[in-house]
């Protein structure tokens, strides 16, 4: 189980940097912000993991890459923060295809970025 979470760490690091078109310079987890621990930890206590925890899951990004570089943010430890993380069943989220709210993607964006700057 672990070595799922480990890979699902280096998949969406790399799905984020090739599509912002960026190199890899540094380890998964600095580059993300979190652990592969961390990411299970986030799942497997996400109120939709004990219904897809059995079925083919995807790990989902709940505003999608496209949304980011739309709106020219190439931030990937924001894409893949875990507040934008989520289980989803595979036919959900191959459904879903990179559709978003745009004005929730940016008042999300903007709320995350007051609340790091008041670290």
């Amino acid at each position: 189980e672990d070595d799922l979470f480990r890979r699902k760490c280096r998949d969406i690091l790399h799905y984020a940097l090739k599509g912002f078109k960026l190199s890899k310079i540094g380890k998964t987890e600095e580059l993300l912000g979190y652990t592969f621990q961390d990411l299970k930890s986030h799942i497997k206590n996400h109120p939709r993991w004990p219904e897809v925890k059995d079925k083919n899951w995807h790990l989902d990004h709940i505003f999608p890459l496209k949304a980011f570089a739309e709106c020219d943010i190439k931030d990937v430890k924001l894409a893949n923060c875990l507040e934008n993380l989520q289980p989803l069943e595979a036919f959900d989220n191959l459904s879903k295809n990179d559709k978003y709210n745009k004005k929730d993607f940016q008042d999300w964006v903007n709320s995350k970025r007051r609340s790091n700057e008041k670290l």
